[in-house]
């Protein structure tokens, strides 16, 4: 998150009912911290040699890159999401209970856009998230987030203030 942290003069939108969001450097050492901790406990594990310099270690030595892959995050997830009973959408069936929520929208990479999405209704500027995204363009970062409702909301102030 490149240049994410506030700059002068712009509103702290750091603390929010006393807790810390992404808007702040502390949720940025936070990170850190829990990344340090897992590297110690990396270096506790004697027997665990197999994966040295890996921040995530293949599982086994058969593994011939040393590393978990790309795909293991997705394939976990998938798993956990498939064990779970239920799943309700926030849209009602004609009774009135909730329909199940589609599982295939559950991914690693939704997640990012329901960060920028947060963030968002959260409030945060635009050039802030657009930094947090680390994208290029501020037309990207409105692409990935909506209103809440038509005609008011953050993103539509976005809109009024981008040439």
């Amino acid at each position: 998150m490149p240049g994410a942290g506030r700059r002068p003069l712009q509103p702290d939108l750091g603390q929010q009912q006393g807790q810390a969001t992404a808007a702040t450097p502390a949720h940025r050492h936070r990170t850190a911290e829990i990344i340090q901790r897992w590297e110690r406990r990396l270096a506790a594990l004697a027997d665990f040699k197999h994966g040295d310099g890996y921040l995530f270690p293949a599982a086994t030595e058969r593994k011939e890159t040393g590393h978990l892959g790309a795909d293991f995050p997705s394939r976990m997830l998938r798993v956990w999401v498939d064990t779970l009973p239920q799943l309700d959408s926030e849209i009602p069936g004609e009774d009135g209970q909730p329909l199940p929520f589609d599982r295939s929208l559950i991914f690693p990479y939704a997640f990012r856009h329901a960060f920028a999405q947060r963030c968002a209704d959260a409030g945060i500027a635009l050039d802030i998230l657009k930094d947090f995204m680390d994208h290029k363009d501020p037309k990207t970062t409105m692409g990935i987030t909506r209103s809440r409702s038509s005609g008011s909301g953050q993103r539509s102030r976005w809109c009024a203030s981008t040439p």
